[in-house]
């Protein structure tokens, strides 16, 4: 793999993911890699007002369903798919809040380690 490959690949992950993993050696360097990210802003011409982390492009969300599976994606162990199913059962986030263990794990894809997991992420003091 060239040294652009990996210098474009890094530079996918910093913007359009939000991951931020670029390095440079020198001066030159950086100049080249705010080039490659110019490069790519323009190629993609992407706006970062699109969320990363909900990844279901057979269904359309409005924003306020985005922004309902967005704060369920950041529990521990729940993706888009998990987000969807404690949706579809509990209808709120405040529904899943205080549901019990048992009740999180009538969802399928949810244990109880991570029924507990929630919980514990839910329940316990800062």
């Amino acid at each position: 793999m060239t040294r652009n490959a990996v210098h474009g690949a890094l530079v996918h992950l910093a913007v359009f993911t939000g991951i931020p993993v670029i390095r440079s050696m020198n001066i030159q360097e950086t100049a080249y890699l705010l080039i490659d990210i110019l490069k790519q802003y323009k190629r993609k011409e992407i706006l970062r007002k699109s969320n990363p982390i909900i990844k279901a492009p057979s269904k359309q969300f409005s924003k306020r369903q985005s922004q309902k599976l967005f704060v369920l994606q950041n529990l521990p162990g729940i993706g888009t798919q998990k987000a969807l199913r404690l949706l579809n059962l509990f209808k709120t986030i405040e529904n899943v809040v205080n549901a019990s263990i048992p009740e999180l794990m009538k969802v399928h894809g949810i244990g109880p380690k991570l029924a507990g997991n929630i919980f514990d992420i839910l329940h316990e003091s800062f």
